[in-house]
């Protein structure tokens, strides 16, 4: 009777310490929350002040490019002149080309004139000289005046290219002129546009600003524990969240009003009854974040949530069933343990997503599911237990596990999950070693172990505990409670072989301090558990032997 009220008083510790414990984590949770909030409101302003800066930097290069424009007006002025050059030369190079043609036609006349007097010289002898000399004053002017016509067509074709060049620049200017109101134009779009950004980032920072205050309002309202307050403050951030649109917002304050309303109106894990209607708005918030986390390609924040309402489903019947009282518990029971199952694979599957790609929480949700599918709460042992198993005997029966399928539909087994974090932890273990780290792969090693030995596969778990104990390789303090761990797994007559085995293993490696740590650890195991033993109940012989050879 003391020893039950002793372990009475211990639960009754352990239940206020982590009742404390959860306390505080709710006030750093809140203190975070409202240091991230202020810190989104500082960068708000920042942004503000940037776009306002920005409005004004574009301000100032459209007045310079109104007063760049002026000056393109003017060139394109100066081109229209040269256009109207351009036509008064062509029209010139006209008249020089008539001019032309007529001093052909003339050319044309005298030689047609020579032809006469030429023909008459026959005729009149003494006509003759002067007719030739007539003749050839005509030729002499009909070659001059052939020369003009070529010099005149000449001075047309170089007008005629002058007038394309002229038509050329001016089509240019006239171009460049068209370019510069473009700009112009685009210049004022683009003030315009910047003007309306730092309109619609002043509004979005000033809607932050608000809705961060709403939100640490409701916070606020937590902590002081006035939870309809801080419920319907937490709808209202919600609503202003969606309006900014921040979704990301949107997810984090669902999940926390599934925290703060998940534990009120509490169910006892042994009772019948329905979950609160608290607990049940609770459970309705967190399939609100999942939706909300998983259109936002946040699938860390969806498998948080999961894992969360799995937790709570494990010890709560978030689902009834209708059965008559001496089956009813046991069903309850079944269903509880199937709808955990659901929320952590589907937790598991979130945790695996490319986006995600989450180690250590697949390694979280595997070995959760491997509890379930085990039986068991956790995956941490209790030593202590151990110890006391070595004392009073182990118990005769393995503890029968209901069967259940696995995150595919397949009949599967604890240990089928347990092993898929094997490669898990080494992968961890390759990027960063650590104590914790190594301390968990080898529990689930040995978790391993133990479930292959109760089914009488003694190579596999000789392997898994092998593999236990490289965790600690070179590490004589890790080793030794590694041993101690694995022989709490056989029964009272196999444990100090098991232990002595395991001590002459090391010394003929020439491991003499792993040996001497073995034995030490075994020996304070077992001097812990006789101190706890009733006066009248002496340690047995085993524990003396032990004692006496460490």
């Amino acid at each position: 009777a003391e020893r039950l009220r002793n372990e009475q008083a211990q639960r009754e510790r352990e239940e206020l310490e982590k009742a404390q414990k959860y306390a505080e984590q709710q006030q750093l949770l809140a203190e975070t929350q409202r240091e991230r909030a202020e810190e989104k409101a500082a960068a708000s302003q920042r942004e503000l002040e940037a776009a306002q800066d920005l409005a004004q930097q574009r301000y100032l290069a459209a007045r310079r490019l109104r007063w760049l424009t002026y000056a393109l007006l003017l060139i394109s002025a100066l081109a229209l002149s040269g256009a109207g050059f351009a036509v008064y030369a062509l029209k010139k190079s006209k008249v020089s080309e008539a001019r032309a043609q007529e001093n052909q036609r003339i050319a044309d006349e005298a030689k047609t004139r020579a032809v006469s007097l030429a023909n008459q010289l026959s005729v009149s002898l003494g006509a003759e000289k002067s007719a030739k000399s007539e003749a050839e004053k005509q030729r002499t002017n009909a070659v001059a005046n052939e020369e003009k016509a070529l010099k005149a067509k000449e001075d047309a074709e170089e007008a005629q290219k002058i007038a394309e060049v002229a038509t050329r620049r001016a089509t240019e200017q006239a171009r460049l002129a068209a370019e510069g109101e473009q700009r112009e134009r685009d210049a004022k779009s683009a003030a315009i546009k910047a003007q309306e950004e730092a309109i619609a980032a002043k509004d979005e920072a000033l809607r932050r600003r608000d809705v961060d205050q709403t939100h640490r309002n409701a916070t606020k309202a937590l902590e002081a524990l006035k939870i309809e307050e801080a419920h319907k403050t937490f709808l209202d951030a919600i609503k202003k969240y969606k309006d900014i649109p921040d979704y990301d917002g949107v997810a984090h304050t669902y999940t926390e009003l599934g925290n703060m309303l998940v534990n009120q109106g509490g169910v006892s894990y042994d009772s019948g009854a329905e979950i609160s209607a608290e607990q049940r708005q609770a459970l309705a918030y967190y399939d609100e974040a999942i939706k909300v986390y998983r259109q936002q390609q946040d699938f860390n924040g969806s498998a948080s949530a999961l894992n969360k309402v799995g937790e709570f489903c494990k010890s709560h019947n978030c689902v009834q069933v209708e059965a008559t009282a001496p089956d009813k518990q046991a069903k309850l029971e079944r269903i509880r343990t199937e709808v955990a199952l659901k929320y952590f694979c589907q937790a598991l599957a979130d945790y695996k997503h490319k986006d995600a790609l989450n180690i250590e929480g697949q390694i979280s949700m595997l070995t959760k599911i491997g509890a379930l599918l085990s039986g068991e709460d956790s995956m941490e042992g209790d030593l202590d237990d151990d110890i006391e198993d070595a004392t009073n005997g182990p118990e005769d029966t393995v503890k029968t596990v209901e069967n259940f399928n696995g995150c595919e539909g397949e009949k599967a087994e604890a240990v089928d999950y347990y092993e898929k974090t094997i490669p898990l932890y080494e992968i961890q273990l390759q990027q960063a070693k650590s104590p914790k780290l190594q301390e968990a792969f080898a529990s689930i090693l040995i978790k391993m172990g133990a479930l292959y030995h109760q089914r009488k596969l003694e190579s596999k778990a000789t392997e898994r505990f092998e593999q236990a104990l490289n965790v600690y390789q070179g590490e004589a303090k890790g080793t030794a409670e590694t041993v101690v761990k694995i022989g709490s797994n056989f029964d009272l007559k196999e444990r100090g072989p098991y232990y002595d085995r395991m001590v002459q293993a090391y010394r003929q490696r020439g491991k003499n301090e792993e040996a001497a740590a073995i034995l030490t650890e075994v020996a304070r195991q077992y001097y812990n558990s006789t101190r706890m033993l009733p006066s009248d109940k002496p340690p047995s012989d085993e524990t003396k032997a032990i004692l006496q050879k460490s």
